[in-house]
């Protein structure tokens, strides 16, 4: 298949292009490689993928702009990561997230892509309740800008895909960790304090909690949803899938 990707310098980004271009299918990767963390680290990423099969683009996802035709699936992978940014770059969930996914969409109508699936996340649910997220019965309440940004690109979808030929499938990642992660993460900010002998600071008076995926099992579940949605005979036009590890770690 020819798969566009964006935000494929991006942690789940690059470890899914790889994995898709060792299954032999053709990837058009776009990515800003912003500086919300090194830059360094998204070029490795990058130039670990360069080769056979792998055209890349650096481009903001508000102006995708490729000579590349004929796409049988686009996956959005990108977006302005973090629950915790300065309030002073707040505007980039709007730039990026909301309108940046909304102009990602638009681009695929203009292409005739009719097969999408896109990056959401668990900090669409209210954490209130205590109980595990259910897709049916957990409010969806966000505290972050991050979280709402996430939601609305949910009801963007659902709403593009009724006005549309267009089949969405919406991803609900839970804190995703792995080789090439996130700088900005936790477990690798823990790790660097530890190094330093620095105190470690939990938020939330340290009692905190994580579905902690390891990034071979988002792999696989996004090949699953690419084969629901491509192979599969795939009816729902819009669905909303949660991948996590359903085993929570506390900081206790």
């Amino acid at each position: 298949m020819k798969i566009l990707i964006t935000g494929s310098s991006g942690f789940i980004g690059f470890h899914l292009t790889s994995k898709l271009l060792k299954l032999g299918h053709e990837i058009i990767g776009v990515d800003d490689h912003n500086d919300y963390y090194d830059i360094k680290l998204k070029e490795q990423r990058r130039d670990r993928l360069l080769g056979k099969n792998f055209t890349f683009y650096k481009q903001d996802i508000n102006e995708i702009a490729i000579k590349e035709k004929n796409f049988d699936l686009a996956i959005n992978l990108a977006a302005q990561a973090g629950v915790r940014i300065p309030k002073s770059k707040h505007y980039l969930y709007s730039h990026t997230n909301i309108n940046g996914y909304q102009n990602f969409c638009n681009f695929c109508l203009n292409q005739n892509i009719k097969n999408i699936i896109y990056a959401s996340s668990s900090s669409v649910y209210s954490d209130k309740e205590g109980t595990k997220f259910l897709e049916n019965n957990t409010k969806l309440e966000p505290k972050s800008e991050y979280g709402k940004s996430k939601l609305l690109n949910e009801v963007f979808s659902s709403y593009f895909s009724k006005k549309t030929e267009t089949n969405f499938i919406g991803l609900r990642f839970f804190s995703v960790y792995g080789p090439y992660g996130r700088p900005d993460m936790a477990y690798f900010l823990f790790t660097e304090l530890l190094k330093q002998n620095k105190k470690i600071i939990l938020n939330n008076n340290g009692s905190m909690a994580r579905d902690m995926t390891y990034i071979d099992d988002i792999i696989e579940g996004i090949l699953s949803s690419i084969n629901l949605i491509m192979i599969c005979n795939f009816t729902q036009k819009h669905e909303i899938v949660k991948l996590l590890n359903d085993k929570k770690v506390t900081s206790n």
